[in-house]
């Protein structure tokens, strides 16, 4: 009688650890998808604030307004050094027109988080890195479906203003996403 009652204790203990460990883990998870979101938002205020109007006249007259810290700093500095050739067109800047861009995309402020720099494809100085290959950007998009990328209304993994309305400031929560047709984008 005496074994089973140490049995049935101990049993009664083992079943109770294993509850508590898997509620202790089932409500990790969510904290810690919270906490990826939140860093990912601070992110992206900090890269959004604020953006030079040269940068958003020049820049994203062109393509979205990539947040600073999207590449790193040695990675801005080889795109702003080949604006002559910059994705096969001439983004030429007169000096006046590029010191607030170079400014705020490498300067002393820009050391916000870097979410998704250093982390791009390409071997330094063989062609200009490209956003839509760091390491950051595939993560966060690995769940989009391929014919998504072909519809009429993306083209391109670089029309970040497909599905990111406020991408024009450097807004690119995952909360306001719109796909083409209104659709919202589910997890």
């Amino acid at each position: 009688m005496k074994n089973t009652r140490r049995f049935a204790l101990g049993l009664v203990t083992a079943i109770s650890t294993v509850t508590i460990a898997t509620l202790v883990a089932t409500l990790a998870l969510p904290a810690h998808a919270d906490k990826r979101e939140r860093d990912h938002e601070r992110a992206s205020k900090q890269a959004r604030a604020p953006m030079p109007a040269a940068y958003l006249t020049e820049c994203a007259s062109c393509h979205a307004a990539f947040p600073r810290n999207s590449l790193n700093t040695a990675e801005w500095q080889q795109v702003l050094a080949g604006l002559d050739k910059h994705y096969g067109d001439n983004a030429s800047l007169d000096a006046a027109t590029l010191k607030p861009i170079a400014e705020y995309l490498v300067g002393p402020q820009a050391t916000s988080p870097q979410v998704g720099a250093g982390k791009t494809a390409m071997a330094a100085g063989t062609e200009l890195p490209r956003l839509t290959k760091t390491g950051w950007f595939t993560r966060e998009h690995r769940e989009v479906p391929a014919a998504l990328w072909k519809d009429p209304a993306i083209k391109s993994a670089a029309n970040c203003a497909a599905c990111h309305p406020d991408a024009g400031r450097g807004g690119y929560n995952e909360r306001d996403i719109r796909l083409p047709g209104g659709k919202r984008w589910e997890d």
